[in-house]
Formats: structure tokens, sequence, C-alpha cells
């Protein structure tokens, strides 16, 4: 005989409001009419253009041959 499958324990629903505000917290939630809104704006603004200081030109490397100081004293 095959072993009954398993079901899923359902749990009671909670009222999130009532649950948060036992706690002394609100909701926030953001209107998403407002968010669509946002996001529309967001994406039709000009992103402006990084404007960045030019780099230095590295000076050559010198040719001429590697001179050995002592500089103790």
């Amino acid at each position: 005989m095959a072993a009954p499958a398993p079901v899923a324990a359902q749990a009671a629903p909670v009222d999130l409001g009532e649950t948060l505000a036992k706690a002394g917290l609100t909701l926030a939630a953001t209107d998403p009419e407002k968010l669509r809104a946002a996001q529309e704006a967001a994406a039709q603004a000009d992103t402006p253009a990084r404007v960045g200081r030019a780099r230095k030109v590295a000076p050559p490397p010198a040719d001429e041959p590697l001179v050995q100081v002592d500089t103790r004293q």
C-alpha cells in the first residue's frame, strides 16, 4: 500500500493591521498609481553625461642607463 500524500496545513489568515496595531506599529504602503507615474517620469528623464577630469599624459620612459647611488655616509 502506498502512503497517503501529505496535505499542506492551512493556517488561519492573520489580520496584519491588527497584529501591527498590537505592536504599536502602522502599515505604510505606496500608492501604485504614484509609483507607476514616478517610474515613467524617471524612465523619460535624461541622465546627465558623466564629466570627469582628463587623465594626464604619462611621460615617456627614460632610455638612459640606470646608475646606482650610495646613500650611506
